[in-house]
């Protein structure tokens, strides 16, 4: 399946993943390592609202940018990864 592992330092390996590593010696078929970002302004349009990076077949790089003046919608912005080829069942995830 498909494990999202938050961090706040997208170039390192989260602590849940290596705790998960760790403990259950496996990887998802797909993880992805999620940030979320303040912007200096405001309000940041959806379209510019997520960035997704491919790191090989097992990982992926997401970033998620919010304004300073919004409230952070996790799963809104989830569902703007699947609009740009993100595909994974919110459910099983």
């Amino acid at each position: 399946g498909t494990a999202v592992f938050l961090t706040s330092d997208p170039l390192s390996a989260p602590t849940a993943l290596m705790h998960s590593l760790k403990h259950y010696k496996v990887l998802h078929e797909q993880n992805v390592i999620l940030s979320v970002v303040t912007a200096p302004q405001p309000v940041v349009p959806d379209s510019e609202r997520v960035k997704m990076e491919t790191v090989n077949e097992l990982f992926m790089r997401v970033t998620l940018t919010f304004g300073y003046m919004e409230q952070p919608n996790i799963p809104r912005a989830l569902a703007i990864c699947r609009k740009q080829g993100w595909k994974f069942d919110i459910m099983t995830t």
